[in-house]
C-alpha cells in the first residue's frame, strides 16, 4: 500500500508491505504471514504510524486462513487501521489478485481470498483510493493452498 498526502502543514508519503501465507508441499505445511520468494517483511507498526498519520487497531495472523489438507497452506494477514490525518489522503492498495484464493495441490483445499474494506466498504483495488480522515481500513491477505487430500 501506499499513502502520500499532506498532514500538519508537510506532505508525507509512505510505502507499506503486506505479506501473506505460503501454500503447502508434499513435505510441509506452507509458512504464516511471509513474503515468498522475495525478501520483504512487514512494515514495523511504529515506523507506519511515525511515516503516515495512521493509526494501527491491530496486526495479527488471521487464523484458519490457510487451505485444508493433510498438510495445510499458511495463514494470511488481518490489518487494520485508522487513517488520522488532517485532510484526505491517496492510497494505492496494489493488491488486485484476491477475487479466488491460491489453489491447493493434490487434491485438497484453496487458501481464504483476500480482502481490503474501507467504513466496511469493499474498494475498486485497480484505482487509487482517496481515505477521508476518520476512515477505518481493514487489509486481509490470503492464506496458502493446503496440499494433498486428507486430514491436517
Amino acid at each position: 500500500m501506499t499513502t502520500a498526502g499532506p498532514h500538519r502543514g508537510a506532505s508525507y508519503a509512505g510505502v507499506y508491505f503486506w505479506n501473506a501465507g505460503q501454500g503447502a508441499s508434499g513435505a510441509r505445511g506452507g509458512l504464516s504471514v511471509i513474503s515468498f520468494p522475495s525478501n520483504l517483511s512487514n512494515s514495523p507498526i511504529e515506523m507506519i504510524e511515525a511515516s503516515a498519520p495512521i493509526r494501527v487497531r491491530h496486526r495479527r495472523i488471521q487464523r484458519g486462513s490457510g487451505g485444508a489438507g493433510r498438510r495445510r497452506g499458511g495463514d494470511g494477514l488481518d490489518f487494520a487501521f485508522r487513517f488520522v490525518g488532517d485532510s484526505p489522503t491517496t492510497a494505492s492498495f496494489i493488491m488486485t489478485q484476491m477475487r479466488i484464493g491460491p489453489p491447493g495441490l493434490a487434491g485438497d483445499g484453496a487458501g481464504q481470498s483476500g480482502l481490503v474494506t474501507i467504513d466496511g466498504v469493499r474498494p475498486n483495488l485497480t484505482e487509487h483510493v482517496i481515505l477521508n480522515p476518520g476512515a477505518e481500513v481493514v487489509i486481509q491477505t490470503a492464506g496458502g493452498g493446503g496440499f494433498g487430500a486428507g486430514p491436517d
